[in-house]
């Protein structure tokens, strides 16, 4: 994921599919969110004014908290 094909933006693709079944939401991987880094990725939603940002922010700050991240590198 930290190739130069991210994009930012593709981070609210993957959380529409996270929500696409019950299934898709625990196969997907938080950290599949966050390819162009985890705080990169915060700083994005931040500034989107939207309800589905404002969900997966509180979502990746929920994993955050709970150590989700704790091994996580935006590097291959």
């Amino acid at each position: 994921m930290g190739d130069a094909s991210w994009q930012i933006e593709d981070t609210k693709l993957i959380w529409q599919a996270k929500h696409l079944s019950m299934d898709a939401f625990f196969m997907i991987d938080v950290q599949l969110l966050c390819g162009a880094g985890l705080e990169a990725t915060q700083l994005y939603l931040l500034e989107i004014d939207d309800e589905d940002a404002v969900a997966e922010l509180a979502y990746l700050e929920k994993c955050e908290a709970i150590g989700d991240f704790e091994a996580f590198s935006k590097e291959v």
